[in-house]
């Protein structure tokens, strides 16, 4: 895995050249990994040769899927590209906010919508999330926050799909959330 600066690199245009290469290759070889490895060091050729895989993987996912960025848990956790179009237009008002957007599978079907504000405390999530998000709408904010930070106007439309598996362990109620607002009594 890389570093924060390495996904930084990761989203950007010098990337795009070895994004493609990956792609078009298919499946990695030994010739392919040590060519990469030799290119680009070791954490940025995994993160482009893990990019093509999870690209291959999420394409019956998400109809945007060659031109995303994932992590492997990001997209264990996404919502596909069709339950977050149902999802969105559940919302009578289309601007709303995603708290714990991830790597943005719900926040690109809001933001197809309309004006939207994506957050996550994450900072590789709000990075993938800022940069799948400009692939539908240039009226979008992803922001690095903890959800408990946030203030909201009593008539505000939000989401939220948090992390429930931080722990490796599946949550069953608020509480348990990483970043849990506080329950009143």
């Amino acid at each position: 895995m890389g570093g924060f600066e390495d996904y930084c690199w990761l989203v950007s245009e010098h990337a795009d050249r070895w994004l493609k290469i990956a792609a078009e290759q298919g499946d990695a070889d030994v010739n392919q990994v040590q060519s990469l490895r030799r290119e680009l060091g070791a954490p940025r050729a995994h993160l482009v040769l893990e990019q093509a895989s999870l690209r291959r993987r999420t394409r019956d996912n998400f109809a945007l899927a060659e031109q995303m960025f994932f992590t492997r848990k990001g997209y264990e956790q996404a919502t596909d590209s069709r339950i977050a179009r149902y999802k969105s237009q559940r919302f009578a008002d289309p601007t709303v906010t995603d708290f714990c957007c991830g790597i943005g599978g719900d926040l690109l079907g809001l933001a197809a919508r309309g004006a939207t504000t994506g957050i996550d405390r994450n900072a590789v999530c709000q990075l993938l999330a800022a940069a799948n998000v400009r692939l539908v709408s240039d009226h979008t904010a992803v922001l690095q926050r903890d959800v408990c930070q946030v203030q909201l106007q009593p008539d505000d439309a939000w989401h939220m799909d948090p992390d429930r598996r931080a722990d490796g362990q599946k949550a069953r109620d608020t509480i348990e959330f990483p970043g849990s607002w506080p329950h009143g009594d």
